[in-house]
């Protein structure tokens, strides 16, 4: 594997960020260049650590919605935005140089991780870790708790900014990195949290959702359980005693996954719609299961897989002739803007589909969040 020409380009990003300032932005849109550059170079490697290279496709794509942001005057902050790129290509940097190295010593390392770890058997006293796993392990507590840092900051400086889509971004991408370092190394329980606490941020970052009020402290409380279960782990690789099970995992867990919520959708359609359509929207999603193909508006950052989410009920209200109300009752993170268009149908079944006619969602509200079904 070469990677030459991703390191070529990674430099020029790094030496070009550094000319750019608040001030002088002469030089943005050579780096939104290299940057697509960047990204299209990261996807054409076939055969290096697949979950570096995942990370660093993560981490370029922060940087050119960072660097969109900016040329679309869209940032509160534009010396703010530079820094979050600059630190972006300085991370990219450092896993080009891990994955530059993967037919040799770097990847000699992955294939010599001798016991995938399952933080479940660890944590309880029962797997055995051997000498080379606990240095990888050490390695993934240390990088872990820069990402909880920054997530915490960040969920403070949102209480105060709740609309700063920056922090919302970082939020979502420290929680993405944390789940990709644990998967690795197979830690379920970190995985499982980070995976889900996730979820519930990309329905931020989809605007289906604000974080406030009891959003704001499920999200809380799984920075604090995060603390806990990577300060376990490091206890238990050091010493190899028996710590204290996190009894509230697992209701944590449910809080984010299991999650019902309510939406309110503004919803225009391209032909004028009659009262009987509106009865069929309403009898055709009681308690079903959907099956939605990761949207084509994320596809970028999220894996492309098929997900199951339940619609446990839609009501209908008609405004006009082309343009009605729904109340959407589903389990959480269902792609509601996708439930009611189809997305090329991506999303099946959908409002679209089963009126035959095109249906955009133009505004989309969280009402209510439950850990059950509403009715």
């Amino acid at each position: 594997m070469s990677c030459d020409k991703l390191t070529e380009l990674i430099d020029q990003a790094a030496s070009t960020i550094n000319m750019i300032s608040a001030t002088d932005l002469s030089e943005i849109e050579n780096l939104q260049k290299i940057l697509d550059l960047i990204k299209q170079n990261i996807t054409e490697i076939s055969d290096g650590p697949a979950q570096l290279l995942e990370q660093a496709l993560s981490k370029s794509s922060q940087a050119t919605e960072t660097l969109k942001e900016i040329l679309q005057k869209e940032t509160q902050d534009t010396a703010k935005s530079i820094e979050i790129i600059s630190q972006a290509i300085s991370t990219l940097q450092n896993l080009t140089d891990k994955i530059a190295s993967g037919n040799t010593e770097f990847e000699a390392e992955l294939v010599e991780l001798e016991h995938p770890v399952d933080t479940e058997t660890v944590l309880q006293g029962t797997a055995a870790i051997s000498e080379k796993d606990i240095r990888f392990i050490l390695d993934f507590i240390t990088e872990a708790s820069e990402h909880i840092e920054s997530a915490e900051a960040g969920l403070l400086k949102l209480e105060k900014q709740p609309n700063n889509k920056e922090v919302i971004n970082q939020i979502f991408c420290e929680f993405h990195m944390i789940k990709g370092l644990a998967a690795f190394l197979n830690l379920t329980q970190i995985h499982q949290l980070a995976n889900w606490t996730e979820e519930l941020l990309d329905l931020v970052n989809k605007n289906e959702l604000t974080i406030a009020g009891n959003n704001t402290e499920i999200v809380f409380e799984a920075i604090d359980m995060m603390k806990k279960l990577t300060v376990d782990l490091e206890n238990v690789t050091k010493t190899g005693k028996d710590v204290s099970e996190q009894k509230s995992l697992p209701q944590l867990l449910t809080k984010l996954k299991e999650s019902v919520k309510k939406y309110r959708a503004l919803v225009t359609l391209n032909s004028s719609i009659s009262e009987e359509i509106i009865k069929k929207i309403d009898s055709s999603f009681k308690d079903i299961t959907i099956k939605q193909r990761t949207p084509s508006r994320v596809s970028h950052r999220r894996a492309d897989k098929v997900r199951e989410k339940k619609v446990y009920s839609i009501q209908s209200r008609r405004l006009s002739d082309q343009e009605i109300e729904l109340t959407i009752e589903c389990e959480g993170g269902c792609y509601v803007k996708e439930l009611i268009s189809g997305d090329n149908s991506r999303t099946i079944p959908s409002v679209s589909e089963v009126i035959g006619i095109e249906a955009v969602c133009k505004e989309l509200d969280v009402l209510e969040i439950r850990d059950k079904p509403f009715t």
